[in-house]
């Protein structure tokens, strides 16, 4: 067996494992919904592994242009393929049945394994969803991952270091991996990557990952993107 492909094999296993451990620790309903803003397009951000908390200036962010930002604790998914599915499911329809959305599309930002969630299964919703955005998406060991990118059907958007090294679940390499496959069947995707980031490189909540220059390029991508394919009244 090819030793590279064994050593991912491992690493994702422990992660999944790692996953497993920490949700049956949590006791919170299985999706957990703060809204940052009043009335406005609706903006779901799935957090990392590390929680919602170290994601909530993004969302505040997100909210201060306009949009009701909407971030959900990836802790409080299921990890299985169905239930992280289902949920997203859920979670979309709550959003949409909010007062303070206006009603129509949703567009959705992930982070590390919630942009795993994000990319897999948000953007073959065209009925539901505008535009996704996957901050260092954990797609290592994604199964028939030639397959799923052929499924894109909304305008996507992929931001990534290419020193990320956590837990081997967000290389570059797989994830431009998804970007070829896309590519080569005409479907909506964009990966901009950044030379010397690692992972949570926009996230000031990482001091000892973060970096000034690429988070504020990753923002402005981000933000023309959103502006572009989920427009603001």
């Amino acid at each position: 067996m090819n030793i590279s492909i064994l050593r991912r094999g491992i690493a994702w296993t422990l992660l999944v494992l790692f996953f497993l451990v920490l949700s049956a620790c949590v006791t919170s309903p299985p999706i957990t919904v703060t809204p940052a803003l009043e009335k406005g397009p609706a903006v779901i951000l799935l957090s990392g592994l590390g929680g919602d908390s170290g994601y909530q200036s993004f969302a505040d962010a997100v909210g201060k242009l306009g949009y009701v930002a909407f971030l959900a604790d990836i802790n409080n998914f299921i990890y299985t393929k169905a239930d992280a599915g289902k949920n997203l499911q859920k979670l979309m329809e709550a959003v949409q049945q909010d007062s303070r959305v206006i009603p129509g599309k949703v567009a959705i930002i992930g982070f590390s394994l919630g942009g795993r969630i994000a990319l897999v299964y948000g953007t073959s919703h065209t009925e539901k969803v505008s535009a996704v955005i996957a901050f260092y998406p954990a797609i290592i060991g994604l199964e028939n991952m030639p397959q799923k990118a052929t499924r894109v059907a909304v305008p996507t958007l992929i931001l990534a270091g290419e020193k990320d090294r956590f837990f081997n679940c967000c290389r570059i390499k797989s994830i431009r991996e998804f970007e070829v496959a896309a590519r080569k069947a005409s479907v909506p995707v964009t990966l901009v990557s950044y030379p010397g980031a690692a992972h949570g490189f926009n996230l000031q909540t990482y001091p000892t990952q973060y970096r000034a220059a690429d988070a504020e390029d990753a923002w402005e991508r981000a933000k023309s993107f959103l502006l572009k394919h989920h427009p603001l009244p």
